[in-house]
């Protein structure tokens, strides 16, 4: 444990000697890695009885499979050792956790960020943190594990997720994105696969994909056009919902803060599972929504639901209350308006590469609607006319 919390280059060089030549499985040991880093695991959580149970499978596998030199016993055992007791936290810290939590979950939970920031930041490997101030930040993993945004390289040999393995990372083997509200993003794996992020929006995903799946977590809305892999499907976790697919293209919407949560099919076809356990299969311009446990599937027109990509927002019968939280989002503004407000349905189109107060302006031309500019609360509140 301490050789994960606080790393050396001998350390580092001992734990890949043990993945390179296979000692270790590396799947299950970036997952217990990952737990040492990020959980808080209380002391307590293995009990006498049970380290002792560990200690005695450990003497029992060594004298069944006797190392041809002492040297070499002494570390298989304290690896093993270690391992077994990694492992052993991770299945009492997992096992508190709801049973519906993946472990990418799990990780993306612990790896929230506290504080706010206007820019939006890339943290590489949860330890290098690039800041990026522009409205909208394009961003690149090549075939040889670069890091290109917006055309510029700022990161090389990272591992990116290609069709190679994992790489050892010196603290984590997870990239997270932030977009915070007023901004937008985009990535390109390097699968192909591409993800256009919306305002408001957190992505977690792994420095390189798994050989059996490419999972990611999200929080906000993105879009995706995923690359066609049968050996590989691809995975969008959300806090509520998994959504798999092989290769399509489709809008998932799962910010924290809304009851609501959906998936709009495109092209394709997808299964999504609930946290309650439910799954249902969509075909193209399906639209699923789920709200306190709820499922509701309807047929829809998806360009509608996926014309914020090209800065455009088209609207059919919507509360006026829905647009303006969009809009709030969108432009990284709070606004605020009344029950009446709230309940108007509109339909039409706003481009939203204009000025808010322009977007307000064209939205007031089909709602009764007026508005002022707080300047105390830095507010704009929206008031029916």
């Amino acid at each position: 444990m301490k050789s994960i919390k606080t790393p050396t280059k001998e350390s580092n060089a001992f734990w890949e000697e043990q993945l390179l030549t296979e000692k270790i499985r590396e799947k299950e040991f970036r997952v217990a890695k990952n737990i040492i880093l990020s959980a808080n695991i209380p002391h307590h959580t293995i009990s006498e009885e049970e380290l002792s149970e560990l200690w005695n499978k450990i003497e029992k596998s060594n004298k069944q499979k006797p190392l041809q030199r002492h040297s070499r016993l002494i570390q298989f055992a304290s690896v093993a050792a270690s391992l077994a007791i990694l492992f052993a936290l991770s299945y009492t810290f997992w096992s508190k956790q709801s049973n519906n939590d993946s472990s990418l979950i799990s990780i993306a939970k612990s790896m929230q960020i506290q504080g706010d920031s206007s820019a939006v930041q890339l943290i590489l490997n949860n330890e290098k943190n690039i800041t990026l101030d522009q409205e909208n930040v394009t961003i690149e993993y090549n075939a040889t594990g670069d890091v290109i945004v917006n055309k510029q390289q700022v990161a090389h040999n990272i591992a990116s997720n290609t069709n190679g393995p994992a790489q050892l990372a010196e603290t984590n083997t997870y990239n997270q994105l932030i977009v915070p509200k007023g901004k937008r993003s985009s990535i390109v794996f390097g699968d192909g696969t591409k993800l256009w992020v919306n305002s408001g929006s957190r992505i977690v995903y792994p420095i390189s994909f798994e050989k059996d799946k490419r999972e990611i977590y999200v929080e906000g809305e993105v879009y995706l056009e995923v690359t066609k892999d049968k050996s590989r499907p691809f995975i969008v976790s959300t806090n509520k919902m998994n959504i798999a697919v092989l290769g399509t293209s489709f809008n998932v919407t799962a910010y924290t803060s809304d009851k609501e949560q959906s998936v709009v099919l495109v092209t394709g076809a997808v299964e999504v599972k609930t946290d309650s356990n439910k799954k249902i299969a969509l075909t193209p311009n399906n639209r699923l929504t789920y709200t306190g446990g709820q499922l509701d599937v309807e047929n829809v027109d998806a360009s509608l639901y996926v014309s914020w990509v090209e800065g455009l927002y088209i609207y059919n019968s919507e509360k006026l209350g829905t647009i303006l939280d969009r809009l709030s989002r969108y432009y990284g503004k709070t606004i605020t308006y009344d029950a009446r407000v709230s309940e108007l349905r509109c339909s039409g189109k706003l481009d939203m590469k204009d000025e808010l107060l322009d977007v307000l302006a064209g939205l007031a031309q089909t709602a009764p609607i007026t508005w002022q500019y707080n300047e105390i609360e830095n507010e704009l509140c929206i008031t029916y006319k």
